[in-house]
């Protein structure tokens, strides 16, 4: 249940880019679903369970309003609460891979909203969580670097772009990772 929603939070994020209503509220539906199985199954913290409430009604909110913004950011918010329930279950280097696509997600937010200083903090968070890993990826460096030169110039606009690419390299390397 909890992959599947981090995974229906990444079809929303991606549905809301372009203004798939329907897709995005038949995706809500299922998230909430699998969320009321995975809260039958009765070993939920109270404030993680908190957690996945607020940001799943803020998600239905949201596409309900139909608003680009909003949405993308309550599912980066659902996907968050999500990986904060599968902590515990999974290896460092998966979850430091969803917490960089994550982190991109979130720039891709702050890029669109032209927030300059937010874009530079999630470079930074996503350059932190990458001086983890055990073994260098030249791909997801390379869009890193290329993420660092749009960020920190006056492109902010194409830290969103390159920000999307990085999410591609993630999927590409991630084998079962959850929501990529």
């Amino acid at each position: 249940e909890l992959l599947d929603l981090s995974s229906g939070a990444a079809r929303i994020f991606r549905a809301a880019r372009f203004r798939q209503w329907s897709l995005a509220s038949a995706v809500a539906e299922e998230m909430e679903e699998e969320w009321e199985d995975f809260q039958a199954l009765g070993f939920v913290p109270p404030m993680l369970e908190a957690e996945m409430e607020a940001a799943l009604e803020d998600l239905l909110d949201a596409i309900e309003a139909r608003d680009i913004a909003e949405t993308r950011q309550a599912s980066i918010d659902v996907a968050r609460a999500s990986l904060d329930l599968q902590l515990r279950h999974l290896p460092r280097d998966e979850i430091d891979l969803a917490q960089i696509d994550l982190w991109s997600r979130q720039l891709q937010v702050d890029a669109a909203a032209r927030d300059r200083g937010a874009v530079r903090g999630d470079l930074e968070t996503i350059r932190i969580i990458r001086d983890r890993f055990a073994h260098p990826d030249g791909e997801i460096d390379a869009h890193i670097m290329a993420l660092q030169s749009a960020a920190l110039g006056s492109n902010v606009s194409g830290a969103e772009e390159v920000a999307g690419r990085l999410q591609n390299a993630l999927a590409r390397s991630s084998r079962g990772v959850p929501g990529l």
